[in-house]
């Protein structure tokens, strides 16, 4: 069950089904000090922070009222014990996440059977041996909202100019998000090759920097592969990503409302300075040991034998 949807770890428990929750976006699990995986902050343990950070989650919590009223009265109306939010309605058996500690906030109240194991994908994902574009002028900028985000095409055009200002290579996957004018509209403005899709991985080998909306998938594979990104947080749990792409020190976060000159500013610090690929290293080395989907399928394997067994001893 997502970590995402209230309703998986529900309808289990109301079962009486063994479940395990999976954090594919950053967790929702809850801890004093540390800002909910959607609020934008910088990590920080002075008085001030920790006041941000409490305030926030009130907010939060009001204004998520009617969706807590809904979870609340399905575990009444199930016979389970009450609560209202997310982060109640996790497994007690494991509960899996693709976020490294390498690249999280400092944490030190997961619950023992919380399992951090990297991407879920293919372990070691071969390298590519050629970009998945046309011979294009060093140094390649990588961009990309992934597939809820492509329409954004007004930030593209930003970017398109920005990197012609540069010098700068700038490849475009809009995941299908852009009509065919839009696409000739930035060609015109200076992006040097746009698409739908293309293969990322490869795409992140080749780029010399990776422009992003700090999705965690797509943040995890240009940490996989060491390239430093240039944040743009639009939704969801993109600011707390890209909090912590600059908490980190692996890239920089700057709002999607950049004026042209902003975005170049940011994009040659980037470029230039080589302590951010040196920072990647770490966490780099993290997620290639973190064991993936390998090592999900064990924990969920393992709870589940360890739920037979508690109900082998209760009958």
């Amino acid at each position: 069950a997502d970590q995402m949807e209230a309703a998986g770890g529900l309808v289990a428990e109301a079962l009486h089904l063994p479940f395990v929750s999976v954090a594919c976006a950053l967790p929702v699990n809850r801890e004093p000090g540390i800002p909910l995986a959607v609020m934008p902050f910088r990590f920080g343990q002075d008085e001030k922070s920790l006041q941000r950070f409490q305030a926030s989650q009130d907010i939060y919590d009001r204004l998520m009222q009617r969706h807590g009223a809904v979870i609340s009265h399905h575990a009444q109306r199930w016979g389970l014990p009450d609560r209202h939010s997310l982060h109640q309605c996790l497994s007690p058996l494991a509960q899996i996440s693709q976020l490294v500690p390498a690249f999280d906030f400092p944490r030190q109240h997961l619950p023992s059977h919380f399992h951090a194991v990297g991407l879920l994908q293919a372990s070691n994902p071969p390298r590519s041996a050629s970009a998945p574009w046309p011979e294009l002028r060093q140094p390649v900028v990588y961009a990309s909202f992934g597939t809820l985000q492509g329409h954004r095409f007004r930030l593209f055009l930003h970017l398109a100019k920005a990197c012609r200002n540069q010098q700068l290579s700038l490849v475009i996957a809009h995941c299908g998000g852009l009509d065919a004018n839009q696409v000739q509209q930035l060609k015109h403005a200076g992006a040097a090759w746009v698409t739908d899709f293309l293969d990322q991985p490869a795409a992140l080998q080749h780029a010399q920097l990776f422009i992003t909306h700090a999705g965690l998938n797509s943040t995890l594979e240009s940490l996989e592969w060491g390239t430093p990104m240039l944040a743009l947080p639009l939704a969801f749990d993109q600011p707390g990503v890209a909090s912590r792409i600059a908490w980190h020190g692996v890239g920089h976060r700057a709002s999607r409302f950049s004026r042209v000159h902003q975005l170049e500013q940011h994009m040659q610090q980037l470029l230039t300075d080589d302590g951010y690929r040196l920072r990647i290293s770490p966490i780099q080395a993290q997620l290639q040991r973190s064991g993936g989907c390998e090592r999900a399928a064990d924990i969920v394997e393992q709870a589940l034998g360890q739920h037979r067994v508690v109900l082998a001893e209760a009958t």
